[in-house]
């Protein structure tokens, strides 16, 4: 201002401005541009929010199945531990019954009659199965025998 009074000699001393009212339609831009900007603002944090809720929500489906991949892996692991485990102890009874049996017939001392009782009981166990059709083996001498010698003892046991 004062470059242009100092033209005509005017000293400014002080300058006091006490309002300026803009036109209306200039009024009118600057809240229609305030309006704009806010809206911007308050699109573009709703986006930034909804991309962090999108990150969160696949960062918390990848861990849920990582865990979920953990823990069937170790319920496998440990289903795989408790079969062997059971095999083991079946295989060790069974061992234990077998050697049982073994030792009780030697102890025994079992003569061929008593043997072949037992395959004609094995036999009738057979026999009496749902199943219709009986193999029987093509070595049947063994079993000719054990049914003769039967047979045999059957023929020694006295009558009443």
């Amino acid at each position: 201002m004062e470059a242009v009074t100092d033209k005509w000699g005017i000293r400014i001393a002080r300058i006091e401005i006490v309002e300026i009212t803009p036109p209306p339609k200039i009024l009118e831009a600057l809240a229609l541009q305030k309006q704009a900007d806010q809206e911007k603002r308050a699109k573009i944090l709703q986006s930034e929010g909804s991309q962090q809720s999108a990150i969160n929500i696949a960062d918390g489906a990848a861990k849920a199945a990582i865990r979920a991949a953990e823990g069937e892996r170790e319920a496998a692991i440990l289903r795989a531990e408790g079969n062997r485990q059971a095999f083991i102890l079946e295989a060790e009874g069974r061992a234990q019954a077998i050697t049982s049996v073994y030792q009780s017939i030697r102890d025994a001392n079992p003569d061929p009659s008593l043997i072949a009782i037992l395959q004609l009981d094995t036999l009738a166990k057979f026999a009496d199965s749902s199943n219709t059709k009986i193999v029987v083996p093509f070595e049947s001498a063994a079993l000719l025998g054990a049914a003769q010698a039967l047979r045999s003892v059957l023929d020694a046991v006295p009558t009443t």
